[in-house]
């Protein structure tokens, strides 16, 4: 049988081996892309701010729509008298 090869690799236990890097440059990254991410928003916010102040386009139509609607008035719905 053959004899596994020794290496000069460290020896580390599974939850060290699984661990991701730590340290300053990751938590850089994370604020920088955040912050980046809270530009982007704010300025597609303010891009279609005026957009969204507006009222809807159809809004002038509906009061001649609504007008030119008659309808008969619901009736109420009669329910079956309980037995006596």
């Amino acid at each position: 049988m053959a004899q596994p090869e020794t290496s000069n690799a460290p020896d580390l236990s599974a939850t060290d081996a699984r661990q991701g890097r730590k340290g300053r440059d990751v938590f850089v990254v994370l604020v920088i892309s955040v912050i980046l991410a809270a530009v982007a928003l704010i300025a597609a916010w303010i891009y279609r701010a005026p957009q969204l102040a507006a009222s809807e386009v159809n809004n002038a139509k509906r009061p001649a729509v609504s007008q030119t609607f008659h309808a008969p008035p619901s009736q109420p719905i009669q329910s079956a008298a309980p037995p006596s």
